[in-house]
């Protein structure tokens, strides 16, 4: 691959004359010399100037792995390169790539739209309307994980794996997923059967339906954010949607000593103890996340009913939410969220 690369990066410098250095992204030279701390924390939708050392950065993909590149100056002309090179790379990358580099390319929105549409047509591509999951699951068994998926997978479904060993699943809306209420339910589905399976826990994020798979980058973030919403919130159940965390997100973008005051007003009396009992939130938590249902709340959490409602009526003494009234339980899940963006 280096060898590749390499000539990519010197048909440029051949034919403009630029000084260019090239990194993989965990530091490595492809060209030139290279200081760990140049290397980009996260990658650089823009080029980043360096005024001081007088040096311009930027990244580019080619042949689906992403590369820092530098060049000297930090000018127009400096920025106009940067700009090429990127988009040299992409065509050079887009006129070799078979099926599984598109699919990469095209879930990871490393493909333009008139690529996209040349190569689904190419590869007899499904274009119905489709979705994306993200799967992570808590032990080393990815390739177990992804059989498994393989093996559930009807016509224009694909699996493929990301640098950080999670796992993207792409379900196109046919027969199979009309049996199921949701793609949530689909994915809880999924989640259920990898365990009986294989003993594997996984979670999921799962992202909007889009019309066709010439979108589905955006369903993919989509699921993405989900599930970092899940670790960040350390939200209970093993499947979410961004669509349930978009609320959150609009709270996010609020500054937070706004969304402080609009907790403090919330927690009125005794209502901040209840945040700090771990074991009265959790209760909260099941019971919201169960539907308001008493008896399968009690089934999931092993408590006895009474104890379960004991436990709603000090919440309910301390805050003056009763969880069984649905207007309720939403103020107290915006409670919950606003606690947890202000920390």
């Amino acid at each position: 691959m280096n060898a590749e690369i390499l000539s990519f990066i010197n048909g440029i410098t051949l034919n403009t004359g630029i000084s260019l250095a090239v990194a993989r992204l965990d530091g490595a030279s492809i060209l030139g010399e290279w200081e760990s701390a140049e290397i980009p924390k996260g990658l650089l939708s823009v080029p980043k100037f360096d005024l001081e050392s007088n040096k311009t950065y930027f990244t580019f993909t080619y042949k689906s792995v992403q590369y820092v590149a530098r060049l000297n100056g930090t000018g127009e002309l400096e920025k106009s390169y940067a700009f090429l090179i990127s988009q040299l790379a992409s065509a050079s990358k887009s006129q070799e790539m078979d099926k599984q580099e598109f699919l990469h390319a095209l879930v990871f929105n490393e493909v333009d739209g008139q690529n996209s549409k040349k190569f689904i047509k190419k590869f007899a591509l499904s274009d119905k309307p489709c979705f994306a999951m993200l799967i992570s699951v808590d032990t080393q068994r990815q390739d177990d994980v992804i059989e498994f998926l393989n093996s559930y997978g009807t016509q224009g479904d694909f699996v493929l794996e990301t640098d950080d060993d999670k796992i993207v699943l792409v379900k196109t809306c046919n027969e199979a997923i009309d049996d199921y209420v949701s793609c949530t339910d689909y994915a809880e589905f999924l989640t259920r059967s990898l365990f009986e399976e294989t003993g594997i826990k996984a979670r999921i994020g799962v992202g909007g339906i889009v019309d066709g798979l010439e979108k589905i980058n955006q369903s993919f973030s989509q699921s993405r954010t989900a599930l970092d919403m899940m670790d960040v919130l350390k939200t209970g159940g093993d499947v979410h949607t961004y669509k349930e965390y978009f609320l959150i997100k609009m709270l996010g973008d609020m500054p937070k000593n706004k969304l402080s005051g609009y907790l403090n007003v919330l927690l009125d009396g005794d209502a901040k103890t209840i945040l700090d009992d771990q074991e009265l939130m959790q209760t909260a938590e099941a019971f919201l996340d169960n539907n308001l249902n008493i008896s399968e709340t009690s089934r999931k959490t092993f408590l006895h009913r009474n104890t379960l409602s004991y436990r709603l009526d000090k919440i309910e003494k301390a805050t003056g939410l009763n969880l069984r009234k649905f207007s309720d339980a939403i103020g107290f899940r915006l409670i919950t969220i606003l606690s947890k963006l202000t920390r």
